[in-house]
C-alpha cells in the first residue's frame, strides 16, 4: 500500500524529533571536542565539559586546506599545503594569549564520520562561544588597510559573504581582526559601528557585555564563567526576531545549499539532523524547528521590503484588499535571502497574551489570525516595523478548501493596527509545501480518464441533453439507464449542464455541475465542497428553447452538496425536484 505524502511527514516529523531528543541528550553528556595542541601540533580528545581553555580560528576556506586525517596521520606533505600556514598562525597567536590548545573547522572536525560532522555542526555555535580568544583571518585584506573606510578591502573582504562567519561574528566574546600577514587589525568591540554597517547586525548584538582580557590565568575556574558568558549572548540574541536573524543571513552564500540552513542553527538555538542532498528542504526543516519553539510571527513575513501599501487609505480597502496576481507557494522561505527587508521587523503586541500557539501539522501551518473578506484573502501577521507601533504585517492568501490556504504571493503588505479587531479571527492551515497544493489547483482539463456518477436518478426521468455537447454525442455515450457520465467528459470541461425529462410528471429539470479546480484524480479520497445548481423550465419548450432558459432567462437555485472524490471518480447524490 502506497504511504501518503500526509503519513511520511508524519513519519519523518517523528524520526526527527527523536532525532533531536536524542542528540540533545547524547550531548549533555558525551559531547566530544577535538583540540589542536599549540605546541605540538597534535590532536588531543576532550569532553567538552572538560576542554581546557582554547582560541578559536574564523576565516573563509581556500584551496589546499589541511585535514583531520592530514594531522592525525602526522604527514609531512600537509606542512607544503597552503592552509598549514594558518594552522601555525593560529597556535602561534594562541601560545602568545597563554592558551595551549587551539580549534580549527578544518582539521578539528573527523569529516569522514557523519555523526562526527553532525555533532560538531550542532555544537559550533557554542564551540565559538566557550572560546576565550576568536581569531578571524582576513585572506583577502592586505596589512595597513583602514577598518572605518567603508569603500575599503576590510568592508569589501570574502568573510562577511560566507554564510558560517555569521555565528563565528556573534558568537565570540573576544573576537580581534588580522590582515593578511597576520597583522593585528582590530576587535569586535573597537570596530562595533563598522561592523553593523557592513552586516546589517545592530550594535547591540555585537557586543557581549564585559570584555575579558585575552591574557587569563588558565586556574580561575574559567569554565563555569565561559558557560554564563554563551548563556548570556544567547538570551540577548533571541531579543531580535526570527526575521532580524534571517536577515543577517539574507547576503550570504555557502557552498552546499544545506549549509545556508546548518550555518544557523546556533543563533536560533536549534540542533537538528543533517540532510545533505535534500537542498533547499533543510532550510524548510529549519523553520519547522523554530516554530516548534517560538510563537514569533516574523517568521512568516519573508519578502516584506518597505510599506508599500495600506488599506486604512480607504476606509472600504479594510474589507476589500487589493487584487494579487495568482502565485501559489508554501508559507516558509526557502532560503535566508527571501528576509532580506526583514531587518526592522519586531513581535506586535496586537492581542498580546491571546494568540494560539503555531504548530507544524501534516496538513499545514496550524494558526489563528485575523483573515480579510474578499477574493484574495489577507491574513494579517503579529509583527511589524521597529519605528512604526501603528501599524502590523500582511500577507495575500489563497483559499485552498475548508479551513485550508497556501500563500498567494512573495509580497507583505502593512495595515493598519485597527485593523487587527476588525477583521474575523480564523483558525487555519497554511500549506508548508506549494506542490502539494499545486494538485488542488491545476486545471480542470488535465483529467483525462476520470469519470462522474450521479448514484441517483428517478426511474421517471431520463437524461434528454448533455450540454455544451451534441445530443447525438449525449445518447451515443450514455449507457441505457443514462445514470452515468462516461468518462473524459466532466473534469474535461469544467461545466456540465444536464437536461432530464418526465413524461408522467410533465416537467423537465436541468442540473448544472460547476467542475473546475478539482483535486487530481488517483490522490487520497477527498470531501470537497461544490457549487451545484437546479433548475426546472415548462415542459412544452422545445430543447432548444429549455437551453435558452438554461443559460439567459431562469434563476438558479443553489443547493451546494457535497462531491466525494474517490481513486477515479467523481460521485454526487443528487435528487431532482418538479416544475412547480
Amino acid at each position: 500500500m502506497c504511504e501518503s505524502e500526509a503519513e511520511r511527514r508524519a513519519r519523518f516529523s517523528a524520526f526527527f524529533k527523536a532525532q533531536r531528543n536524542h542528540q540533545t541528550q547524547h550531548r549533555s553528556y558525551t559531547t566530544h571536542v577535538w583540540l589542536l595542541n599549540a605546541r605540538t601540533s597534535t590532536l588531543e580528545d576532550f569532553f567538552e565539559s572538560q576542554a581546557p581553555p582554547y582560541a578559536i580560528l574564523s576565516h573563509t576556506w581556500g584551496a589546499e586546506e589541511v585535514s583531520f586525517q592530514d594531522i592525525q596521520e602526522r604527514q609531512e606533505t600537509c606542512k607544503k599545503k597552503k592552509g598549514y600556514e594558518k594552522i601555525i598562525h593560529t597556535c602561534h597567536q594562541a601560545l602568545k594569549h597563554g592558551l595551549e590548545y587551539a580549534w580549527i573547522d578544518t582539521c578539528c572536525i573527523d569529516k569522514s564520520s557523519g555523526s562526527e560532522l553532525s555533532e560538531a555542526i550542532n555544537s559550533m555555535f557554542r564551540w565559538y562561544g566557550k572560546a576565550v580568544a576568536c581569531y578571524a583571518f582576513l585572506a583577502d585584506v592586505p596589512p595597513g588597510c583602514n577598518p572605518h573606510d567603508h569603500q575599503g578591502p576590510f568592508a569589501k573582504s570574502r568573510w562577511f559573504t560566507r554564510g558560517w562567519t555569521l555565528q563565528e561574528l556573534l558568537a565570540p566574546d573576544n573576537l580581534v581582526f588580522y590582515a593578511s600577514d597576520w597583522s593585528y587589525i582590530a576587535s569586535k568591540n573597537e570596530l562595533r559601528r563598522e561592523l553593523s554597517l557592513i552586516t546589517g547586525v545592530d550594535t547591540r548584538f555585537l557586543s557581549n557585555g564585559a570584555t575579558r582580557h585575552v591574557t587569563i590565568d588558565t586556574q580561575s575556574g574559567l569554565g563555569n564563567l565561559l558557560g554564563s558568558v554563551n548563556d548570556s549572548t544567547r538570551r540577548r540574541l533571541h531579543q531580535a526576531s526570527v526575521a532580524e536573524r534571517m536577515s543577517w543571513a539574507s547576503s550570504r552564500q555557502t557552498t552546499r545549499t544545506e549549509d545556508m540552513a546548518y550555518c544557523l542553527l546556533g543563533i536560533f538555538g536549534i540542533s537538528m539532523p543533517l540532510i545533505y542532498g535534500e537542498g533547499e528542504r533543510a532550510f524548510v526543516r529549519l523553520q519547522e524547528e523554530i516554530i516548534e519553539f517560538s510563537n514569533d510571527q516574523s517568521i512568516l513575513a519573508w519578502g516584506y521590503l518597505e510599506p508599500w501599501k495600506s488599506h486604512e487609505d480607504n476606509q472600504s480597502e479594510l474589507y476589500a484588499p487589493v487584487q494579487v496576481k495568482e502565485k501559489r507557494m508554501g508559507v516558509l522561505a526557502r532560503s535566508p535571502a527571501a528576509f532580506r527587508g526583514c531587518g526592522s521587523i519586531i513581535p506586535s503586541l496586537v492581542d498580546k497574551g491571546n494568540s494560539l500557539p503555531i504548530s507544524v501539522t501534516n496538513k499545514g501551518l496550524h494558526i489563528c489570525l485575523p483573515v480579510s473578506y474578499g477574493e484574495p484573502p489577507v491574513a494579517l501577521l503579529r509583527c511589524r516595523p521597529i519605528d512604526n507601533p501603528t501599524i502590523v504585517l500582511a500577507v495575500n492568501v489563497k483559499h485552498v478548501q475548508g479551513n485550508r490556504y497556501s500563500r498567494a504571493d512573495d509580497m507583505v503588505e502593512w495595515v493598519d493596527h485597527r485593523t487587527w479587531s476588525r477583521w474575523p479571527m480564523k483558525e487555519i492551515y497554511l500549506s508548508l509545501d506549494e506542490h502539494l497544493e499545486e494538485e488542488l489547483y491545476e486545471s480542470e482539463f488535465s483529467y483525462p480518464g476520470s469519470s462522474v456518477f450521479i448514484r441517483h436518478i428517478p426511474d421517471t426521468f431520463s437524461v434528454q441533453e448533455l450540454s455544451p455537447h451534441t445530443r447525438d454525442m449525449a445518447t451515443s455515450i450514455f449507457p441505457p439507464n443514462h445514470k452515468t457520465i462516461s468518462p473524459g467528459l466532466s473534469p474535461c470541461t469544467g461545466n456540465i449542464a444536464l437536461l432530464f425529462t418526465s413524461e408522467q410528471k410533465r416537467c423537465n429539470v436541468a442540473l448544472y455541475f460547476s467542475l473546475t479546480k478539482l483535486p487530481r484524480m488517483g490522490a487520497s479520497p477527498l470531501m470537497m465542497r461544490k457549487e451545484t445548481f437546479l433548475m426546472s423550465v415548462p415542459c412544452h419548450l422545445t430543447n432548444s428553447e429549455a437551453r435558452h432558459h438554461l443559460y439567459h432567462r431562469s434563476t438558479w437555485k443553489n443547493t451546494s452538496n457535497y462531491i466525494w472524490c474517490g481513486a477515479d471518480a467523481l460521485y454526487s447524490s443528487v435528487t431532482l425536484q418538479r416544475a412547480a
